[in-house]
């Protein structure tokens, strides 16, 4: 048990843990300042507080992992239908799929939805 929990290569594994932090890091402050922008586009009166302004950013990096998960297709797909309010059929013409094909897409994004709810 001990060499379990002993690392081979602890240099390599801290190596590997920091660049996750700081992919993660950089991907928090990208959405951060994206939704700064909307806002400020946005011109709302009533600004979030902290803590709401928290949940959103979560909320948001929780959508960037579960769409970053699809494939390209499947994610714009989604994106189309559920922001932009394409039907199946216009997502299928712009992406020179079948209307079938789109249905296969929302389903893998409805299921990657569900995964992550489990987490």
């Amino acid at each position: 048990t001990q060499q379990a929990t002993q690392l081979r290569e602890p240099r390599a594994w801290l190596t590997t843990v920091a660049h996750g932090l700081v992919v993660n890091f950089w991907r928090r402050r990208d959405i951060e300042n994206a939704y700064s922008q909307v806002l400020a586009e946005q011109q709302i009166d009533v600004e979030p507080s902290l803590e709401q302004h928290a949940i959103i950013i979560d909320t948001l990096l929780e959508i960037d992992r579960m769409l970053s998960t699809l494939s390209a297709k499947a994610r714009q797909a989604f994106l189309w239908v559920h922001i932009d309010g394409l039907t199946y059929q216009q997502v299928a013409d712009r992406l020179g799929v079948s209307d079938r094909m789109v249905k296969k897409y929302m389903a893998q994004a409805m299921f990657a939805c569900l995964t992550c709810q489990e987490r």
